[in-house]
């Protein structure tokens, strides 16, 4: 698989040694506005201490991705329990903030538990085997991003580099048709 693109990814080192050099990968990044309808809840803490809630779309899969974010530097989490363990210990969050109630489920439960079916179909509307759905800054609304940075995801402490280049490739070959013509990622 050959990438063109305006920045480098973990995982390219891994394309100047694949044979396959008929699959393209366009990387461009493109941020798209959606309406606030999915359960990433932000809960400001004082100080600068924080964590957000991001949904990976990665080849197919969603990934729930949870952010620890401090003055100078942020932590991104794959499994909620190695979040849990980190907010607390940090004092980021308090043990009541993981807890729902009888009538209200927790900010984390919402975000778990949440209705996914949609969200795949943003693999084909936009025309991606990767993007991150998170809210915007003033938190009215949510914004996707087209070919996140992996890396700065820290998306490399649960795929190593050949595993996400096999697995973009695998995804770009088999989901997009090499006859189209519209769409900025070819075989």
């Amino acid at each position: 698989m050959k990438i063109i693109s305006k920045f480098q990814d973990y995982y390219d080192i891994i394309s100047k040694s694949q044979i396959d050099k008929n699959v393209l990968y366009f990387r461009n990044q493109e941020i798209f506005e959606l309406p606030r309808i999915y359960e990433l809840g932000e809960i400001p803490k004082t100080g600068s201490e924080k964590y957000r809630l991001h949904i990976l779309g990665y080849c197919g899969k969603i990934i729930h991705v949870y952010e620890l974010m401090f003055s100078k530097y942020s932590s991104f989490y794959y499994d909620f329990e190695s979040f849990r363990r980190d907010a607390l210990a940090y004092k980021v969050l308090e043990e009541k903030d993981f807890k729902g109630t009888f009538f209200k489920k927790s900010v984390f439960e919402k975000f778990i538990n949440q209705e996914t079916l949609l969200i795949n179909n943003y693999f084909k509307q936009y025309d991606t085997p990767v993007f991150i759905i998170s809210n915007s800054i003033e938190f009215k609304r949510q914004i996707l991003l087209t070919n996140p940075h992996l890396y700065s995801l820290s998306f490399d402490s649960i795929r190593i580099s050949y595993e996400v280049h096999n697995d973009i490739y695998n995804y770009i070959k088999q989901n997009f048709n090499e006859n189209r013509e519209d769409i900025p990622i070819l075989c």
